[in-house]
């Protein structure tokens, strides 16, 4: 679907379809948002919640509008939008309340995936997601993206000022940022408890794209192999993130509708491409001119490479995608103890979480995932790890 309407325009023209009340008027358990339909395509949907969405909270989510943010987590009452009545039907009255209702629903559904994968354990409820959160960067006020703020363990939509699908109505890219979540208590926290805390290197923000760097970092952390390694750990945080986007949607272009300039480089559908060594992560940190914006921007390629070969991966039988998925999220906490000895004392190959992440899946590899592999891996690796691999005709 193109958005070639302004989201104001097509709120008003959908509230006059559907007739109009006063703003505050009772209504039921469903709304009118703009929704996927069975072909991916944005369309105005009755959507069912499990409570009245005159006030977003409910055993899923707490949505709150243009908050401000403490250690608790964001200050004051959740959203309250502003709603009409349709035949039971709750019609959002202006673009603020369609977004704020919208990412309640969108967070409603997560909590029902993540229950049929047997993840939702993983995380504490209701997640606590920000619509409108004003933030800055380095250019002032931030605009068209979204943030897991790791300090806080919530969720931040800033505002969108640019043609497309706001963010918060892009299921994908909230699911991406709700990822984040999961990379945070599975692995970084486990991490950190053998570990020091290098904040810095994070600063902070799981940002679904780079904003425009900060000043280069030039202290000893950076150069360390721990500063080095947290880029690997970026890389893999935001190729995942993708990958639980693109499954949960079916859709392997989550960015395309709302960040056009990012669809080619981060859709899941391009050339799977080599992971990088940890000598080639020293290289691009010992020829850059700027190493920290070097290492940002390889740490997202990295990533989508990581993210298109699970995607293939899962894709070889795309009935059991959930399933791969439910299998790869499940293995997360094995992470950190297992390349903590690695995370000390050497940067880290970028594809070193592959047979963590695929456990005894490794032995049920047929020629094609093998052939998959293969493109990416070193050939230390597929002796090491994909032996199996070896002995097949693909």
């Amino acid at each position: 679907m193109r958005f070639s309407l302004s989201l104001s325009l097509m709120l008003w023209l959908a509230s006059f379809a559907v007739g109009c009340a006063e703003s505050g008027t009772s209504c039921g358990k469903k709304a009118l948002l703009l929704w996927p339909d069975a072909k991916g395509e944005y369309q105005f949907q009755s959507v069912p919640l499990s409570t009245s969405p005159h006030r977003l909270k409910s055993e899923a989510a707490e949505v709150y509008f243009d908050a401000a943010y403490s250690p608790s987590g964001y200050r004051g009452g959740v959203a309250e939008p502003r709603l009409t009545n349709s035949n039971g039907l709750c019609v959002p009255m202006d673009a603020d309340s369609s977004l704020a209702v919208n990412a309640f629903a969108q967070f409603e559904s997560l909590h029902r995936f993540e229950k049929r994968l047997g993840t939702v354990s993983q995380l504490s409820w209701p997640r606590k997601v920000g619509v409108q959160i004003r933030m800055q960067d380095q250019n002032g006020l931030s605009h068209n993206n979204a943030h897991y703020i790791s300090d806080f363990d919530v969720i931040a939509v800033v505002p969108f000022s640019q043609p497309g699908l706001p963010l918060a109505l892009n299921q994908g890219i909230l699911a991406h940022e709700h990822f984040h979540a999961h990379f945070q208590s599975q692995v970084l926290l486990r991490l950190d408890r053998l570990r020091p805390v290098i904040s810095w290197v994070e600063n902070l923000f799981n940002p679904l794209f780079p904003m425009k760097p900060t000043p280069d970092q030039t202290g000893d952390d950076l150069w360390s192999v721990v500063g080095m390694n947290s880029f690997v750990l970026r890389g893999w945080n935001e190729g995942l993130a993708d990958l639980f986007g693109s499954i949960y949607t079916g859709d392997p272009e989550i960015m395309g509708e709302s960040i056009p300039q990012l669809a080619a480089s981060r859709s899941l559908l391009g050339p799977v491409g080599p992971l990088f060594t940890g000598a080639d992560v020293r290289n691009v940190l010992v020829r850059s001119l700027n190493p920290r914006k070097s290492l940002m921007d390889m740490s997202y390629q990295q990533g989508t490479q990581l993210a298109r070969l699970l995607y293939r991966l899962a894709s070889i039988h795309p009935e059991d995608a959930p399933a791969f998925l439910r299998r790869l999220m499940l293995r997360l906490p094995e992470i950190a103890p297992r390349i903590e000895p690695r995370y000390k004392s050497g940067v880290m190959d970028f594809e070193m979480i592959l047979p963590i992440l695929l456990g005894d899946q490794v032995d049920e590899l047929d020629d094609e995932a093998c052939g998959l592999i293969e493109q990416v891996v070193s050939k230390a690796m597929m002796q090491s790890e994909f032996a199996r691999c070896l002995n097949k005709s693909y």
